[in-house]
């Protein structure tokens, strides 16, 4: 908490012991320390005028934890990681039709809570970021220093900052903007407005070399109509001559619905917009632009910067999923991936595999994605080594290490499935913890059908620790296993009570829970089994509440595929009764038919016919 004069921290988000906690909880230690101390100035020295503006604490609070981490530590790179872990979690959250402003208004103390969201977080940070590359690093500082000077010990609000800005504008860059447009006119269409745009870029492909921009309102569900305009600031690079370093000079400014503009990109020569994803907005492109995207990331990766081959994954599996492309677009895309060696891209890419993973696994169709997951993973795979930690190691391998490891198990790799097995079975003769930096993969996967002597001796790790952090990556490892009595007896554990069980939290009981039927379909039907005792209902909404059985129902739905599945689903609903509101059983089965009518949607469809033609001719890809 941003206390002027004191800040204070929780154990977990302060104290870091390199024997027991991962790389993961060093880089929270540091971007949280750096977050809070932010409030210093954005928050403390200067305050929000109303709740109204509380992005201007937390937006900037979001931005320079990651910028200030970086300066403080350059080799730590993380910067690296606010494209994948700020701006596309803002997508997200953004892209619904009733999202809010940035901008709103509160008078109830609930009221204000919700105000503490992803927009006044992660867009917020996001859409400053974006004002910060456009503006460049000079007119940004003076424009914050000017801001913060006129209004220091005061409230504040964004008409304050926005005039800061403009003074810096005025100063030391006075013909960056057109003469008739302002720094509040620019960024009050991005904090007064909700969402944000898709940029289209259809190029005409003749002898002028032109493409007509186009933006609309981006959503995840639907398209709709809307006469807002963002003020978007663009820049772009070609095939012919690879920039991807941004520079104020090099954006143009999309003020309308609609614009034609020179590219002077080849028309053989793919074309890529929002150069190192600092706008705040994602690009589709023409078919015959994406079919020249695809082809260079195929023949060399390195060509196209790596934050836009993030962008190019995240948003052509984003605007598959709300029809804007056909999803075969980016699977073919994505089939790069085979030679991809950064973190970046391969994140973005989680949350497509985390999609086909959730819809095909427990059908028919599951071991066409598998071949496809392996294709990916063949050449990176072997290139790591998921069972040690190498001294110069940086933070992005590790986290490259891990989501690899992760995949690479999760489909069934033998390879990581019998190493990383072998080294949980190593630190158990040992009797020594597993390395902290890979001790997520290397439990989780050695614990799926480890023996009870293993699973009960990492069981005691989690008893006897007192590491917050470390008691989580345990919890989530535990929940791994896939034999059902270990589960039944850690699932007993989130209701037990007693001085054995006095030092579980209350958010460790639930987690508990959500771990084991996250962790696989075993843990799906431990969890169905468990709740399938009355009396452990009852006690389970005692210890954990009702929110907490109302979500593992929800839960369980939306990992329900098949028939079998969906009987034992309905069992337990019967068997709940009462102990559910209706609406929660109503929607539980809902989703699961839509799990099953997903399979006669156009993107179903497409889907599977991509992933079969996969499994039998890869190398066509």
């Amino acid at each position: 908490m941003e206390n002027w004069g004191l800040v204070a921290y929780g154990e977990p988000v302060l104290l870091f012991n390199p024997a027991i906690n991962t790389y993961r909880n060093r880089k929270s230690v540091t971007t949280i320390i750096a977050h809070e101390y932010a409030h210093q100035w954005f928050g403390n020295l200067v305050s929000p005028h109303w709740w109204e503006y509380i992005w201007l604490n937390e937006g900037f609070a979001t931005l320079y934890e990651y910028y200030a981490a970086q300066l403080a530590y350059p080799e730590g790179e993380y910067w690296e990681l606010f494209t994948v872990e700020v701006i596309h979690s803002a997508f997200g959250a953004d892209a619904s039709e009733t999202v809010r402003p940035m901008n709103w208004n509160a008078a109830t103390p609930s009221e204000i809570a919700a105000l503490f969201d992803t927009v006044a977080y992660d867009k917020s940070g996001s859409v400053l970021n974006m004002f910060r590359a456009v503006l460049g690093d000079p007119v940004w500082r003076y424009g914050l220093k000017t801001y913060m000077t006129a209004r220091q010990l005061d409230g504040a609000t964004a008409d304050h900052l926005y005039g800061g800005l403009q003074e810096a504008l005025v100063s030391l860059a006075p013909t960056m903007l057109p003469a008739t447009v302002t720094v509040r006119q620019l960024m009050d269409s991005w904090t007064s407005e909700p969402g944000f745009p898709v940029l289209t870029v259809y190029r005409t492909y003749g002898e002028q070399q032109e493409a007509i921009l186009s933006q609309e309102r981006f959503l995840s569900s639907k398209r709709l109509p809307s006469g807002h305009v963002y003020y978007v600031p663009y820049d772009f690079t070609g095939g012919h001559a690879p920039d991807f370093e941004p520079t104020p000079a090099g954006y143009g400014w999309l003020a309308a619905k609609a614009d034609k503009i020179a590219t002077g990109v080849p028309n053989d020569q793919w074309i890529i917009f929002n150069r190192q994803q600092n706008g705040y907005y994602r690009v589709n492109y023409d078919a015959h632009n994406w079919e020249l995207l695809i082809e260079a990331l195929h023949n060399d990766p390195a060509q196209i910067h790596h934050r836009n081959r993030a962008q190019l994954v995240n948003d052509a599996y984003n605007l598959a999923r709300a029809e804007w492309l056909d999803f075969a677009v980016p699977l073919r895309l994505m089939s790069y991936l085979r030679k991809e060696t950064q973190y970046a891209p391969w994140t973005a890419a989680g949350s497509a595999l985390t999609y086909l993973y959730n819809k095909l696994r427990g059908t028919a169709h599951y071991a066409h994605f598998q071949v496809y997951a392996n294709h990916l993973l063949l050449d990176i795979y072997p290139t790591l080594a998921i069972d040690s930690v190498a001294a110069q190691e940086t933070l992005l391998q590790l986290y490259l290490k891990q989501f690899i490891t992760t995949w690479a198990c999760r489909v069934g790799h033998g390879d990581c499935m019998a190493k990383t097995k072998q080294a949980l079975a190593a630190a158990y003769q040992a009797r020594t913890p597993v390395h902290p930096d890979i001790a997520t993969a290397v439990y989780c996967n050695g614990l799926v059908d480890a023996s009870d002597e293993i699973f009960v001796w990492v069981y005691e790790q989690f008893k006897s620790s007192r590491n917050q952090a470390h008691r989580t990556v345990l919890i989530d490892a535990l929940a791994c296993s896939r034999q059902p009595a270990q589960l039944e007896s850690f699932l007993t554990t989130a209701l037990g009570s007693g001085a054995e069980f006095d030092a579980l939290l209350a958010t460790e009981r639930t987690r508990i829970v959500s771990a084991v039927y996250g962790a696989s379909r075993e843990g799906v039907d431990a969890v169905l089994d468990f709740l399938m005792v009355p009396s452990r209902v009852t006690e389970f909404v005692q210890r954990l509440g009702q929110s907490a059985l109302n979500s593992a129902v929800s839960n369980i739905a939306s990992r329900t595929n098949n028939q079998p599945e969906l009987d034992r689903l309905n069992a337990l609903l019967v068997s709940l009764g009462s102990q559910i509101p209706e609406s929660v059983a109503t929607s539980a089965r809902s989703t699961v038919q839509n799990n099953f009518n997903w399979f006669n949607t156009l993107e179903g469809l497409v889907v599977v016919e991509f992933l079969e033609q996969m499994a039998t001719t890869p190398q066509e890809l």
